[in-house]
């Protein structure tokens, strides 16, 4: 979008800038135009007086600069929008399953239909798989907020006990 906007602001600028005198009025224009150049990409919006002082015969060239900028825009917007719509969801969750004679934590990671299982630790006792969790998160294998989400299933698991 900046790049559409600094196109634009030198299409705005080529036909006046002969007609321009001193750096004062040049920056002056120029940061009007590219102002303006922005407010176009990326609200669609013009406001008048950009062609306040620009010959009538320049009219129909800044048209057609505003026409190409308002529909570049609309079409990087709607790219954008549909690009963030279609991102992969993820979904990351955990599960505690008896296996024989032990609990056994798992990560389970949802992507695009597909579940992944990843075995964090195992323990016997249940008491013994959140200290294991909590060493988990000392070695940095797991978050705070997933240490968080563990032990309230742990905890659930137990009956509602809470440890110290």
């Amino acid at each position: 979008m900046l790049e559409l906007a600094i196109t634009s602001t030198v299409l705005y600028m080529l036909p006046i800038i002969s007609n321009l005198e001193g750096i004062k009025e040049i920056l002056f224009n120029i940061v009007e135009r590219f102002l303006y150049a922005l407010s176009v990409g990326i609200f669609n919006v013009s406001y008048p007086g950009i062609t306040d002082y620009i010959h009538y015969d320049l009219f129909s060239f800044n048209l057609g600069v505003h026409v190409i900028k308002v529909v570049s825009s609309i079409i990087l917007l709607t790219i954008s929008v549909a690009n963030y719509i279609n991102l992969p969801k993820q979904s990351l969750h955990f599960t505690v399953e008896v296996d024989r004679d032990k609990y056994v934590l798992n990560q389970c990671l949802t992507f695009k239909n597909h579940v992944e299982h990843k075995i964090l630790c195992h323990s016997n006792p249940l008491g013994e798989l959140a200290i294991n969790v909590k060493e988990l998160w000392k070695d940095n294998k797991i978050t705070a907020t997933e240490l968080e989400e563990v032990s309230e299933l742990i905890n659930t698991l137990q009956g509602g006990k809470r440890e110290t």
